[in-house]
């Protein structure tokens, strides 16, 4: 089956079983956006592609015969290093909220943090020196209330290779159910 033709997609995509679905599995493409500067590893063998997103960093490129816009409605990711999520909720958290409305339409959206809550908290003591402990503490309230109205998960992460190893094997698994759920409709 020559996978480089559309016809051969589609009836791999209808009947997903075993080495069908595992060759389905080795045709996702990441979509990576083009403005990150310094994109996640990926294991050498995942196809990928650099886009203009208009959410998110990292999502899954829309496939042939599956009646679901994974790049509209699927998993995203948005990536933040401790020093942008430290700025953009310190400076600007109006741009942040504006990110995470950005996200809503998406059926699950993630913002890894590419730090542990120890990270965060030093980075705002050496970045932002004016703000002190109760001012961070006073910041968690209406952050977590925006985060959990936009049914947002924020996950710190231990670092960015950790990070983006956890979003590829769930890009993985999301993908698998979709093409099982949605495949040949």
């Amino acid at each position: 089956m020559d996978l480089k033709d559309p016809a051969d997609k589609v009836n791999l995509v209808k009947s997903l079983t075993g080495k069908r679905l595992e060759a389905a599995l080795a045709q996702m493409v990441v979509l990576i956006d083009k403005r990150e500067q310094k994109p996640w590893s990926l294991p050498k063998d995942v196809l990928f592609e650099k886009a203009t997103l208009k959410e998110g960093d990292y999502c899954i490129k829309n496939v042939v015969n599956v009646d679901f816009d994974f790049e509209k409605n699927g998993m995203v990711f948005e990536r933040k290093t401790v020093k942008d999520f430290c700025s953009t909720i310190i400076k600007d958290m109006d741009r942040w909220e504006r990110e995470l409305c950005r996200l809503k339409g998406h059926e699950l959206a993630y913002v890894f943090i590419e730090g542990t809550f120890r990270d965060i908290y030093e980075c705002i003591k050496r970045d932002h020196p004016g703000m002190n402990w109760q001012g961070f503490r006073g910041m968690q309230g209406p952050l977590s209330r925006l985060l959990l109205n936009r049914n947002i998960v924020t996950l710190p992460m231990e670092n960015a290779t950790f990070a983006s190893r956890i979003a590829y094997n769930m890009m993985k698994l999301y993908f698998k159910d979709k093409i099982q759920e949605k495949g040949g409709q």
